[in-house]
């Protein structure tokens, strides 16, 4: 994963990144915001994350952080997958701001999360991963002029309209009030949807058309199909890096092989050379004998 800290950011609690990396912070421990709490998965066009007064060209695996805004362009759709198993996917000309996100665990599995994002403009769908272990979300979604809680569910926000915002629930249940105006929350379930307009109530849950449905299905399947491709590609990368790394350990083995042969033949031919000196040695010594002898011979005649 990549490393974009600014300033001071990730400095002074790496433990509770290490938690993180691994799914979950230190128990009874909520996360900090200065810890990476994500990282964005499929970036199709161009969008940029705004952090610490810096703007960054928004690349896929780059982690993200509570207080970033996400600010994509024309014809781009951008997914953040969160620590804990939840995400969001921004369309084009959305602008959206991770006001909190907290992550906690609980027990040898649970985890409780606290976030909240503020849709700017534009149109998002989202997954709130249920939770199980005694585990809970505690996850909100604001506009202009729409709250939503959700616990654990998906669908889709959009508010391209400043004026009006429209929630359509896929799977789950949500909450949705209009800040401005107290007492008239609206539950939507699945399949069905709502629209707040500035100044009301939102309207009374009614079924979702299918054929919406079925269109935002395909805007969002497209992104996920863009993430699964990027991630095979990933992975075939680091599959011939692991290729790569096999055949130089073969080379070395190779090398190594040559290098033994290269030693026993220095050794053969050492050995043979010390043979034949030995024998050139015997030979001079006979010969010596031999020369000896027949000067005693000579001495004896």
């Amino acid at each position: 994963m990549e490393n974009n800290c600014l300033g001071t950011r990730c400095g002074v609690l790496r433990v509770f990144c290490a938690a993180v990396a691994v799914g979950f912070p230190v128990s009874g421990a909520w996360a900090v915001e200065n810890v990476s709490i994500g990282q964005l998965g499929a970036v199709v066009g161009k969008a940029q994350i705004a952090r610490e007064g810096k703007t960054l060209p928004a690349t896929k695996g780059m982690s993200i952080f509570a207080s970033d805004t996400l600010i994509t362009s024309e014809k781009t759709a951008v997914k953040i997958q969160f620590s804990d198993g939840s995400s969001f996917m921004a369309f084009e000309g959305s602008t959206v701001k991770i006001e909190e996100y907290q992550i906690k665990a609980v027990g040898a599995k649970g985890v409780n999360v606290k976030s909240a994002l503020d849709v700017a403009k534009g149109k998002v769908r989202f997954f709130v991963k249920p939770r199980d272990e005694g585990g809970s979300n505690e996850v909100t979604y604001k506009t202009a002029n729409a709250v939503m809680g959700i616990r654990g569910t998906s669908g889709f926000i959009d508010a391209t309209n400043p004026q009006k915002t429209q929630l359509v629930v896929l799977t789950g249940k949500v909450e949705v009030s209009n800040p401005k105006i107290s007492g008239q929350a609206v539950f939507v379930a699945a399949n069905q949807m709502t629209d707040v307009s500035a100044g009301k109530p939102p309207t009374p849950a009614r079924q979702a058309p299918a054929d919406l449905v079925k269109r935002l299905g395909n805007d969002a399947s497209k992104v996920d199909a863009q993430d699964s491709k990027s991630q095979k590609s990933d992975d075939k990368k680091d599959d011939k890096k692991d290729d790569k790394k096999d055949d130089k350990k073969d080379d070395a083995k190779k090398d190594d092989v040559k290098k033994d042969d290269a030693k026993k033949d220095d050794a053969k031919k050492d050995d043979v050379k010390k043979d034949d000196a030995k024998k050139d040695d015997a030979k001079k010594d006979d010969v010596k004998k031999d020369d000896v002898k027949k000067d005693d011979v000579k001495k004896d005649d």
